[in-house]
This record gives C-alpha cells, structure tokens and sequence, in this order.
C-alpha cells in the first residue's frame, strides 16, 4: 500500500503541475467527486467477489470460437456475455478493504481489456500472426494490412484503422513466421 500510496500521489502531483504549466482549464469538482464516488462504490459494500468476476471473465475469452479459431459468431455471443456479466456481476462487485478495492477495479479494466479484444477481433477479417479467424482463414494484406486503434470519442470507444506506414520503415520486414505454417481452411476446422 505505501508503494501504491506514494506513486499515486507522485502522479496526482505531477498531473495538476502539468495541467497548470498548460493551462488546461480548471477541473469541475462535482464531476470529479462524482467519478471518485463511482471509483469507491465497491467499498465496504456486500457484494460479489472480484475473483468470481474475473473467473467469468476468464470464461469468456477462452471459449474456442473467441480465443483458438475465433469466429464472427463467436466473438458475437463473447461480447454479449460480457454485457450480461456487466449488469449482473461487475456491477455487484464489494470490496471488503481497499485491497480489494483495488482488485475489483482490475476487474473493471480487464472486462474493458475484453470489450476492446473481442471487438478489434471482430473488426479484423482476416487471419494474421496471432489471430485465426476461422471464417476468414487468410492474410489479406490488400485490405487488412492495417493497425486497429482504438479512441474516446463522447465517452465511448470508436474503433479506426490506419495503413501500416511499411515505407517510412528504415528496415523493412522480411518473410514473418506465420508464413512458415498453413491455417486450416473453414472446411477443415
């Protein structure tokens, strides 16, 4: 806690001089007591455990057809079984101390972690190093060959995607490992 406690206040510390030395406007109080209220309401509070919570979460985004040969269908029903585990579980969670605290906001960032996977995978219509899409079993460098970014836009994420910049690289990347091995067709899976 002393290390949390100290680093958290070195940030704090160093976030209002930047805001200053920037001139950003002055902070709201009531929104920024409102956020904190929404941070603490786990605090003290009965309630689901964060561990059951990343259980689930576990489930989740190991299920074959989200994880090993992830499918639009697939990753389709983990995003709506993580909706359903926002509402029932992760809005329930209690936190007996502030360790907890702590481990039920980890919690809340791996589900946003998932959200961000599961819809970047969806997103990505191909099949590229890591990611097998058991509907679209190849590279597509003509349409995919492209980074997924991910920005807050009106408090929500919007995904984007931008061409991998290959000719402002000084090294330009050979033959990656995935060429050395054939993904199964849709048929085959």
């Amino acid at each position: 806690m002393c290390l949390v406690a100290t680093t958290g206040h070195m940030a704090g510390d160093s976030a209002g001089r930047f805001a200053a030395q920037h001139g950003l406007p002055d902070q709201n109080p009531a929104l920024a007591k409102e956020k904190l209220s929404i941070a603490l309401a786990p605090l003290g509070r009965e309630g689901i455990a964060p561990k059951d919570a990343v259980r689930r979460l576990q489930e989740i985004v190991s299920a074959c057809d989200v994880c090993i040969l992830k499918t639009a269908e697939g990753l389709s029903n983990g995003l709506r079984r993580l909706e359903e585990l926002r509402g029932a579980v992760l809005s329930r969670m209690g936190a007996t101390d502030p360790h907890y605290l702590m481990k039920a906001r980890e919690a809340q960032a791996m589900a946003m972690l998932t959200d961000f996977t599961l819809r970047a995978s969806l997103l990505r219509e191909e099949s590229r190093a890591g990611h097998f899409r058991a509907d679209f079993p190849r590279r597509d460098n003509s349409h995919w060959l492209k980074w997924i970014v991910i920005r807050r836009e009106g408090g929500r994420a919007v995904f984007d995607t931008r061409p991998v910049p290959l000719g402002s690289y000084k090294v330009q990347p050979g033959p990656c490992y995935m060429d050395n091995f054939h993904f199964p067709t849709a048929t085959q899976v």
